[in-house]
């Protein structure tokens, strides 16, 4: 059971960084999605071991005492109390996991972004223009895409690239 909680707690911390990479993103770039989702399923498969360990551990075996023959009713009312905290707890986890990975998938399902694109040096919308749509010209819609004021992009600045549809809705 301690092995589960250890992947929940990794899986929990990895979860929490990709919903802040794809909040910082605003639509979330296909790897951080995934992995995302992965940290999700990782979270529901453990806390379901959780779960199941539980049920299946009589309640009384899940606290210590130093003389297992000294335990009362009292005993018996707060093992079965923390039994149901904990099923409780792992049965919340699991749909808080579900409900986070049902979000990171509407942000995968996105038909309109087709990158995510962080300047590594400093560059011009041109560039980005140029690397995805195979032209310069389009610079002036990633402008204001992003709602930037300038084409000039100093390190670090992110830039979301739209799809660009024809008349007949295909990229």
């Amino acid at each position: 059971m301690n092995a589960a909680v250890e992947v929940i707690d990794d899986a929990a911390l990895e979860m929490s960084n990709a919903a802040v990479n794809a909040t910082q993103l605003i639509s979330a770039p296909q790897d951080s999605v995934a992995r995302g989702l992965a940290a999700s399923e990782s979270i529901k498969e453990s806390a379901s071991t959780i779960v199941t360990a539980v049920e299946g551990t009589p309640p009384l075996e899940l606290i210590k005492s130093a003389s297992p023959g000294a335990l009362d009713l009292g005993d018996a009312l707060i093992a079965d109390t923390y039994s149901r905290e904990i099923k409780a707890a792992s049965r919340a986890l699991q749909a808080f996991a579900a409900a986070t990975g049902d979000e990171m998938r509407a942000a995968l399902d996105q038909d309109t972004l087709l990158a995510a694109f962080v300047a590594r040096a400093p560059m011009d919308l041109r560039d980005v223009s140029q690397r995805y749509y195979n032209t310069p010209d389009e610079w002036r819609r990633l402008l204001a895409y992003n709602a930037l004021t300038t084409s000039a992009l100093a390190v670090g600045a992110l830039v979301l690239v739209p799809k660009i549809f024809d008349a007949d809705g295909r990229t």
